[in-house]
């Protein structure tokens, strides 16, 4: 529909409805995921689903962009109209061939007695949980405040701390980005589903040591060369995707079935306020009297050892809670 919008207020609606397709989408696929495969199966599941995500999202950059400067003659001379127009009706038979689908069967743990089907019977769950949800959470949010922090300034910091124009480093921090997302989803699927992972606090202790290993990001600042502080900032864009899939798989068997696809949602909100407007802007307030390089180190090292931290005392909480 954007590529047939007549003016700003058509655009606005319709990229208002992309958003809110998109909202949705993670909470419900989460959800059908923990249905669709087992406890032992659901690591390597959220991997594959999220991987797909990150090849769709670095594709969004290349199609598009050749459909914008190679105009097919639709609508006129409007080339970016060609490519909504593409891209949208792509996921047309998709959204068919989902249609059609069966809906599997609910499996997990059961809201038992309680009616968990309005928001507020929602909210009072979660609250009921907080000493470990609140805990798991606030790790999440803590480690992704040291991550979108870190690298939405990296294209800025490469720039200014090596004196070098972006197309000099272009190419190799979209390489980076690529290899370290996609080698990190390779690898957390099968680990999370590991025996070990799978016993009774293996995955927490899993989240407890991812942020430990995106340390070296916080250091990039004393890198001798480019290369070497791009390789550094890695160590953040590999354990991000082994958080996800470890942290989506720890919420899908703590908490009932009739709360997964609500408590995603709650976490990424939680998290796009934190993370996304307080990285940025923390890494931006420190970096005006310490510099940028600097300004990862004094809010990247305290933020990772929080989350760690954090993700320890959800561990010890489980223990608790189910008595192991």
């Amino acid at each position: 529909a954007c590529g047939f919008a007549r003016g700003f207020g058509d655009f606005f609606v319709y990229r208002m409805l992309v958003g809110l397709g998109e909202a949705a989408l993670a909470p419900a696929a989460v959800s059908l995921i923990a249905d669709m495969f087992a406890p032992g199966q659901r690591g390597r599941a959220l991997s594959a689903y999220l991987i797909g995500a990150s090849i769709g999202s670095g594709l969004s950059s290349v199609i598009p962009g050749w459909l914008a400067t190679h105009d097919l003659g639709m609508l006129g001379e409007n080339g970016w109209r060609s490519a909504f127009i593409v891209c949208g009706a792509l996921g047309i038979p998709l959204a068919v061939l989902l249609a059609f689908n069966a809906e599997p069967q609910r499996r997990g743990l059961a809201g038992a007695s309680v009616d968990l089907s309005g928001i507020p019977a929602k909210l009072a769950r979660l609250w009921a949980m907080r000493r470990l949800v609140g805990l798991l959470f606030g790790g999440f949010c803590l480690f992704y405040v040291a991550l979108v922090g870190i690298t939405s300034w990296t294209a800025v910091f490469i720039g200014r701390r090596y004196g070098l124009a972006l197309p000099e480093f272009g190419p190799g921090l979209g390489l980076m980005l690529l290899v370290s997302g996609m080698g990190g989803y390779l690898l957390s699927g099968p680990i999370v589903d590991l025996p070990f992972a799978r016993r009774p606090g293996g995955r927490m202790r899993i989240l407890a040591l991812l942020p430990l290993l995106a340390l070296p990001s916080a250091f990039a600042q004393f890198a001798p060369s480019s290369g070497v502080a791009l390789a550094a900032i890695a160590a953040i864009g590999t354990a991000m995707p082994a958080v996800n899939v470890a942290m989506n798989a720890t919420i899908q068997d703590i908490v009932p079935n009739d709360l997964r696809g609500f408590s995603h949602a709650t976490l990424g909100l939680l998290s796009a306020l934190t993370a996304g407007a307080g990285g940025p802007l923390l890494v931006a307030w420190v970096g005006e009297f310490a510099g940028i390089g600097m300004a990862f180190v004094i809010v990247g090292i305290p933020v990772l050892i929080a989350a760690s931290f954090c993700f320890v005392l959800a561990g010890r909480a489980l223990e608790l809670a189910t008595g192991d």
